[in-house]
């Protein structure tokens, strides 16, 4: 089979820092976004469609990404939301009898850009000593990146659970117990697990609390989620309503408002 050739594409953070690389995944001129690490050695597509990844970029800082393909089943959410993927040696032919596509098919169906090639160990040194900083990635000038990347305003302050959660109520599993969640980007491998205890019920994230306490649950689960916590709107209100009527437990985004 023979592959197509890459374009040439350019990594360029807020602070002027540049990596070289190769374009892959959907076609974009510039992708902007903030500049985070992920240190995970398998389960790429899991992190790829975590909600929690909303407005990010994703660097992997193992090498070797693609290498499997890409199947529905580890699907973590509807789609990514992240807002691209930074590699060090991107695979295009994968081998698995689980993979239903490519992972460069998958960024393509979906429209995610990406860039391989980049020194993702020295890109990972930088973000650690430095803190995650907006960046932008694509085929574009190095100007016109460095421009984008300094004007991306990152994720403080703004609601990304808004983009994220569902919009409509519904519930997975049949425990014995009732579990109302609040979908602040909540990951289907939780929503697995909780179902095997309990019947739980999905809910937006804006869900008013005197509609959850009239489901009268044995439990409320606050899920993971993007950005900024103090930025999720009316959130801190309803989890205030709750304690001392019902159990409350959270994870990642759902523990820090809960905090």
């Amino acid at each position: 089979m023979k592959l197509e050739t890459r374009l040439e594409a350019l990594l360029v953070l807020s602070d002027g820092t540049t990596f070289e690389g190769e374009a892959i995944g959907a076609p974009t001129s510039i992708s902007s976004g903030e500049v985070v690490f992920n240190t995970v050695l398998s389960g790429y597509q899991e992190v790829i469609t975590d909600p929690s990844y909303a407005g990010q970029i994703i660097t992997f800082t193992y090498p070797h990404i693609g290498n499997y393909g890409a199947t529905p089943l580890d699907d973590e959410s509807r789609r990514p939301f992240c807002r691209g993927v930074i590699v060090r040696d991107f695979n295009d032919r994968p081998s698995s009898w689980r993979a239903n596509e490519s992972l460069d098919a998958f960024f393509v169906r979906h429209g995610v850009a990406g860039i391989t090639g980049v020194d993702t160990r020295r890109l990972t040194r930088h973000i650690r000593e430095a803190g995650a900083m907006p960046g932008a990635f694509g085929t574009a000038s190095e100007a016109e990146l460095l421009a984008a990347a300094k004007s991306e305003p990152g994720t403080d302050g703004i609601d990304l659970v808004a983009t994220v959660t569902c919009s409509e109520p519904y519930v997975v599993g049949s425990g014995p117990y009732r579990v109302v969640a609040y979908d602040y980007g909540i990951k289907a491998t939780m929503l697995r697990h909780l179902g095997e205890l309990a019947t739980v019920e999905v809910v937006p994230a804006s869900t008013p609390a005197s509609e959850v306490l009239a489901r009268k649950p044995d439990g409320v689960f606050l899920s993971n989620g993007p950005g900024d916590p103090t930025a999720v709107a009316g959130a801190t209100d309803n989890i205030g309503r709750l304690l001392g009527e019902v159990p409350v437990f959270g994870i990642c985004l759902g523990h820090q408002l809960l905090g």
